[in-house]
């Protein structure tokens, strides 16, 4: 049977004012610099996780008594996902590039003088696997210049930033060889990344960084690869 054209009822078009709510306030603190140093950063990734579930939540409701067929439903389902993506991407640059609160400015590098790209050079680059983990990590915690909560933060941090892309990747550019595409494509966007901190000297270009992220997000979509994970992201986001 044929679906008709789709138009959200009340809950729906209820989710979707909450999600351009949970929007318009996270943009409004990525703006304003009082706000965003106000709102710590850890809440300000709820805003838009919160406006990305309540886009998804709204994009599973059909209008009572409509007839939808599966093709319909999904592709309003993989709409909310590719917004989910697009914020996703925005947290990733704002993190990684952009947020000077993280210690971040994209645009230091234009008055950097050839002291201070010697002094970035010699501090904030490392070729050396584990270094960081070992020596700045794990013995700042030993010696009492790094919190537990510091240890765990940098390392979750760098852990699970990547890792929904072994859900993005998989779901939005779906093909043959699923997992090669997954790995180049993780491994250009933790590359990328760390290219960028080099060139615009923000944050550190470090191996264990690349380490961390890339063997995050690989563990992560081992994790999905599983028939258990499989079935139930399948059944959530109607991609079976």
């Amino acid at each position: 049977m044929a679906s008709t054209p789709y138009r959200p009822d009340t809950r729906a078009f209820l989710w979707y004012t909450m999600s351009a709510m949970w929007l318009g306030i996270y943009l409004a603190v990525a703006a304003i610099s009082n706000a965003r140093d106000m709102v710590a950063p850890l809440s300000r990734i709820q805003l838009p996780l919160l406006s990305g579930l309540c886009a998804y939540l709204g994009a599973r409701l059909p209008r009572p008594g409509e007839v939808v067929t599966y093709e319909v439903r999904a592709r309003r389902v993989r709409r909310a996902v590719w917004f989910c993506f697009v914020l996703y991407f925005h947290l990733v640059l704002t993190f990684t590039l952009i947020d000077p609160g993280m210690g971040r400015n994209f645009l230091s590098f234009l008055h950097a003088g050839i002291e201070e790209r010697a002094d970035y050079i010699q501090g904030h680059i490392n070729f050396t696997p584990l270094y960081t983990i070992r020596t700045i990590y794990w013995n700042g915690y030993r010696n009492g210049y790094i919190s537990r909560a510091n240890l765990m933060l940098n390392l979750a941090g760098n852990i699970f930033v990547f890792a929904p892309l072994a859900f993005f990747i998989p779901y939005l550019w779906r093909g043959k060889h699923p997992t090669l595409r997954f790995l180049v494509l993780t491994l250009a966007a933790v590359l990328s990344v760390e290219l960028c901190q080099l060139v615009f000297m923000c944050g550190s270009c470090d191996i264990d960084d690349f380490i961390l992220n890339f063997g995050g997000a690989t563990a992560t979509y081992l994790l999905l690869c599983l028939p258990p994970m499989r079935r139930l992201v399948a059944r959530a986001f109607l991609c079976a």
